[in-house]
């Protein structure tokens, strides 16, 4: 069996957890025996490359030299243009060169299925080039770019939502001229929503049901959580008689609401409980950094809070550092990777219950749930797992449990397999 997989990002550069999960989840598919697999994947090279030290480009230079032989080709170009910013022309041409290398590829390859991961970014006319292709098409989708990217994919953008007046004019021009079609051929474009997205997961089922709210069929879709390597963990079973020492580890804007938790370490020392301390891990938006620096200053909280990096590949070492992990996200995250590896590190979880949080997190059960954006109750709820070593043992006991149970990446991998296998059958 041959597989092209395809996505916007691919370590070692990407974005976010869910670029992780993909690459482990192709390579743990490359272990089964006959299949052969490619990877197409954008040229994407990181947000901050410039900023980043000579190891970042001898990285570089090391993939160049053996990825294509791994399978991997960083070829398609993304979107940095806004909709309705780029010349038809402009889009055209880079609508045409992701078309004709996926073709190339197709032609080259010949894969039984092309699996679509993340698509943020990319050229919807790659969808549309697929869906008639003919050969069996999965996704797996872990963000939500079907709601959102493709509201505002450029290309698409141009076709069907209200252009200026110039573009009017030249898209009044092609019609006229009958060239619509012929450009249609080259670079498809149509409503997304009719794209056959029969072989489909979804991470979560909130994912799933934003998506089927967005007029797409996925009714019948899957629903395959996303899983950690259990290996990398050892169970953290020694805690301090009061846990003080709080991890807030994630983007840095304002749906992941990290001021919440400093809002909260600033009630604790007002009442007295100076004790407690907050590091952040994470970056993200620079204005929004400065405005959790400003209140941190106003606040007299400097020394009790302080920033710090950690990537991706550090996690699981970083949280041992710690007595509880604070999830304070507002939007409806896909899935709660990072509170699913505190979990499988013994680190007791105080967590919101927006989107995927809630099919995971289990209010005393597992973990400690309090209201989004409410940081009265976060402090409370702080004090009360920070006195309570009964709890913090039932707590994490079971979470550490449920984790090898249900979420290691071995269990997801073959739930994944299964789904291809089934992807593969053809249609009565």
């Amino acid at each position: 069996m041959k597989i092209l997989h395809l996505t916007n990002y691919y370590p070692p550069f990407y974005e976010g957890s869910t670029e992780i999960q993909c690459q482990q989840l192709v390579e743990e598919l490359g272990k089964r025996d006959e299949c052969r697999q490619q990877v197409l994947t954008s040229d994407f090279l990181g947000t901050d490359v410039n900023d980043r030290n000579k190891d970042v480009f001898r990285r570089i230079q090391i993939e160049e030299r053996n990825e294509k032989q791994q399978g991997v080709f960083r070829e398609l170009q993304l979107h940095k243009d806004a909709p309705g910013s780029a010349s038809f022309w402009k889009l055209y041409r880079q609508e045409r060169h992701n078309v004709d290398l996926l073709q190339s590829h197709i032609e080259g390859f010949q894969p039984d299925l092309i699996f679509i991961w993340g698509f943020q970014g990319l050229s919807a006319s790659l969808l549309f080039t697929i869906d008639k292709s003919g050969i069996p098409c999965a996704y797996g989708v872990l963000n939500p770019w079907l709601s959102l990217w493709l509201k505002k994919e450029p290309w698409l953008d141009m076709w069907h939502h209200q252009s200026s007046a110039n573009e009017s004019v030249f898209k009044n021009l092609i019609e006229g001229m009958h060239l619509s079609e012929s450009i249609k051929k080259k670079a498809p474009f149509g409503d997304p929503r009719k794209i056959c997205l029969k072989h489909s997961f979804f991470c979560s089922e909130s994912l799933k049901d934003t998506t089927r709210r967005e007029g797409f069929a996925v009714h019948d879709s899957r629903v395959i959580p996303c899983g950690i390597p259990v290996d990398k963990f050892y169970r953290k079973n020694v805690y301090p008689d009061r846990l003080r020492h709080l991890l807030y580890l994630g983007r840095l804007n304002k749906d992941k609401d990290p001021l919440t938790a400093i809002m909260a370490l600033q009630i604790l020392h007002r009442n007295g409980h100076r004790e407690f301390t907050l590091d952040i891990h994470g970056r993200g938006d620079p204005t929004y950094e400065g405005q959790l620096h400003d209140f941190i200053r106003k606040s007299n909280l400097r020394g009790a809070v302080s920033f710090k990096e950690t990537n991706e590949e550090q996690q699981h070492v970083t949280l041992y550092s710690y007595d509880m992990l604070l999830a304070t996200s507002k939007w409806k995250e896909p899935f709660p990777l990072v509170q699913l590896k505190a979990m499988a590190a013994g680190l007791p979880v105080i967590s919101t219950l927006e989107g995927g949080h809630a099919e995971l997190i289990r209010d005393r059960e597992n973990s400690l749930a309090f209201k989004t954006g409410d940081a009265e109750d976060l402090a409370e709820k702080i004090l009360e797992l920070s006195s309570s070593p009964d709890l913090v043992r039932k707590l994490t006991s079971t979470a550490y449990d449920e984790v090898r149970c249900k979420y290691t990446l071995d269990h997801v991998k073959n739930q994944v397999e299964a789904f291809i296998d089934n992807s593969l059958v053809p249609a009565a």
